[in-house]
């Protein structure tokens, strides 16, 4: 018995250093058993199974973890109709064998893992891909679900898996400047007739450092049938792209950033086949706002669409996206016939639309404009796209027709209008709400005036031609005529005028167009200084002057102002962010500028504005005991430490006593110059420069 134990220990020494053995074996020998002599078997096979010529440059045998063939530099040729790039580039291809089919015949593969592949999908001018064929070459073959648990007639589909892989696109011969990086797919046979696949990827943009913890991950989770025919092929997918910062996603979609911040989250499906596919999606935007402020709040921006691709027409219907504003929402229904020409025909519904809404939108691109505290719905409908002919009148229906048969309706810009009835503004500043009983915004044709005949023969009498606008910026920049065009109607919105009191006991008309550059305003009537101050605080809208005057006095206004919707910053600015056109009649107006030591009463003053330029005309002032006119002239906008400027002063009664006290707040005596021209330089770019 004492002998037994070590012959024990010797024997289970014996087996363990066995194993051992062949592990190292297992490790070491495989990488130099070349399998070269098999591989232009290996070639061929794989060659016909997806039918596209491969190219293998050298394989070897790996036994553990589990028995495998390793391919290194396998790439699968493109179909030369999709040209002559590769289809698929791939530094190493594992294929790993199923253990229980070593014994018996054939041998079935398991998984195939690639590592760091480059992948390229190419459309074609006829909507096919590059990878169509090999996906019916697949359909053709009898292959059990990779799940099978136990072996039948037929093999089972391997477990296809891309680790860490490059996906391009290419419209023809034409890459795109999208790709997807870091992408992980799997791809497997669920059943008899099904595909199942994943997706994990970062997309990004050829060319442009982008941040790749900004720009989201794209995942695409679903099923797609067995078929032989393509355009029957089954879709069941699912989209999500999540947590895109708004910058980082503005880069990768247009190539520059616009200056957007906040998360954007998306998720959609694909249901049907690739003749009729049905979409559906859901956007959100979480806090939304300008690089340069952040708004005091921000809209809740979550819309859901859907609508149906048709392959044959290329032919989106049944466009049907709601965008909930409680208690109303936006609702855009219509189709585009043909995506390759775009002519669509949409529709959109405003229905209880608030004002509030309104002013935060307004207050994503004007600083101040979303603490506008705004009441009031807006219903109304809009259409774009063909415009069906007039119906014709029963004098004209007994004439004969000359227009030429089947000629169809011409593609139109947007159509309708939508009414405010009533919409009250509270701005800071002001104690008393503005009320406009009616305003309406229409595109294309104007609406029927609801004033008086008279009156709207006397505001046609008094108004003047829009001022072409100064596009200085990039946001405002006009296509030439040397440039591209889309070949659709420009997008223009009209406030038509609207009569209402501003702070003065007579009313104030506005009217105004909107585009996708910026904003025109015509104020022609009387208003209060605080009312326009008040404004101007909070949407920046009226010219910089009247931030100075105290909020007495009033204003006759025969004015026009342009600008951009999102107003230069500060910092950096070289424009102004509203260009002003037209006159301005002050009476009865406390003026305070930076280089008197006390206000200044303005009885009278008649202002121009220029896009480039700003001239007082004879005003008539009091400062304390001194009284006198000045005429003065200035740019619009400078940036410049001192700006140019010219300055008449008339003085017809005037010691040195009363300069200095105008001018200094002292009555001692001594040199006039040693006391006035220091606080001249010191003053403000409005006043006089030493």
């Amino acid at each position: 018995m004492s002998g037994e134990v070590p012959r024990r220990r010797f024997r289970k020494t014996k087996i363990a250093l066995a194993i051992f053995v062949l592990l190292l074996l297992a490790l070491l020998v495989p990488p130099y058993i070349s399998l070269n002599t098999l591989r232009r078997q290996m070639t061929a096979s794989i060659s016909r199974s997806l039918g596209r010529q491969v190219q293998i440059q050298s394989m070897h045998l790996r036994l553990l973890p589990t028995p495998g063939i390793v391919l290194e530099g396998f790439t699968v040729d493109s179909d030369p109709a999709f040209g002559s790039e590769p289809a698929l580039i791939a530094p190493s291809v594992v294929a790993t064998l199923r253990v229980s089919s070593l014994w018996r015949r054939p041998i079935e593969v398991s998984s195939i893992s690639m590592d760091r592949p480059s992948v390229n999908l190419v459309r074609n001018a006829q909507g096919r891909w590059n990878f169509s064929s090999i996906i019916l070459q697949a359909a053709r073959t009898p292959l059990a679900p990779t799940t099978q648990p136990h072996p039948g007639s037929t093999p089972r589909f391997p477990y296809i898996s891309i680790d860490h892989g490059r996906i391009n696109f290419k419209d023809g011969l034409v890459k795109l400047p999208f790709s997807l990086f870091n992408a992980d797919v799997a791809i497997w046979q669920q059943s008899a007739s099904r595909w199942r696949i994943r997706l994990h990827a970062q997309p990004v943009r050829t060319g442009l450092d982008l941040d790749l913890g900004d720009t989201g991950s794209l995942r695409m989770d679903g099923s797609i049938g067995r078929t032989t025919d393509l355009d029957t092929l089954p879709v069941h997918l699912n989209l999500s792209w999540h947590n895109a910062q708004l910058g980082q996603a503005s880069r990768l979609l247009s190539g520059q950033d616009l200056g957007w911040r906040g998360q954007l989250n998306m998720d959609g499906s694909l249901r049907g086949t690739l003749r009729n596919l049905d979409l559906q999606w859901k956007i959100h935007i979480d806090n939304p706002h300008r690089i340069e402020f952040t708004p005091p709040s921000s809209p809740d921006l979550n819309a859901t669409c859907q609508a149906t691709y048709r392959n044959s027409g290329h032919a989106v219907d049944n466009i049907l996206c709601l965008l909930p504003t409680p208690p109303g929402h936006l609702l855009l229904t219509g189709s585009i016939p043909n995506l390759n020409h775009p002519k669509p025909s949409l529709r959109l519904e405003v229905n209880h639309l608030p004002a509030s809404f309104i002013t935060q939108l307004l207050g994503l691109v004007r600083k101040n404009a979303g603490s506008v505290d705004a009441q009031g719905l807006m219903n109304g409908a809009f259409t774009y796209g063909p415009q069906p002919p007039p119906a014709a009148s029963k004098s004209a229906a007994h004439r004969p027709s000359t227009a030429r048969p089947g000629r169809p309706g011409q593609l139109k810009g947007w159509q309708g209008q939508a009414e405010f009835s009533p919409l009250t503004l509270h701005l800071n500043g002001l104690d008393h709400p503005i009320v406009v009983p009616h305003l309406t915004v229409y595109a294309g044709t104007p609406p029927a005036p609801r004033h008086h005949p008279r009156q709207a023969r006397s505001l046609h009498r008094h108004a003047f031609p829009w001022p072409a606008p100064i596009h200085h910026t990039r946001l405002m920049r006009k296509a030439t005529p040397s440039e591209p065009s889309s070949g659709l109607p420009p997008f223009r919105l009209n406030i038509a005028p609207s009569s209402f009191f501003f702070g003065s006991p007579a009313p104030i008309t506005v009217s105004g167009q909107i585009d996708n550059d910026g904003f025109q305003l015509r104020m022609d009537g009387s208003a209060s200084i605080a009312a326009l101050s008040a404004l101007h605080q909070q949407l920046g809208a009226v010219p910089l002057p009247l931030g100075h005057f105290s909020a007495h006095g009033m204003a006759q206004l025969n004015l026009a102002l342009s600008g951009p919707w999102i107003a230069p910053f500060r910092v950096f600015a070289t424009e102004p962010s509203v260009v002003p056109s037209g006159t301005m009649q002050l009476t009865h107006v406390v003026f305070q500028p930076g280089f008197l030591s006390g206000p200044a009463n303005i009885s009278s003053a008649d202002i121009t504005f220029t896009p480039l330029e700003v001239t007082w005309n004879g005003a008539a002032f009091t400062i304390g005991s001194l009284k006198g006119h000045f005429s003065t002239s200035y740019p619009t906008f400078c940036q410049a430490t001192v700006c140019p400027a010219r300055f008449t002063l008339n003085l017809p009664r005037a010691d040195a006593a009363q300069l200095m006290a105008a001018f200094t707040g002292s009555d001692a005596p001594g040199f006039l110059g040693a006391d006035l021209f220091p606080h001249l330089t010191q003053g403000h770019r409005y006043g006089p420069a030493a």
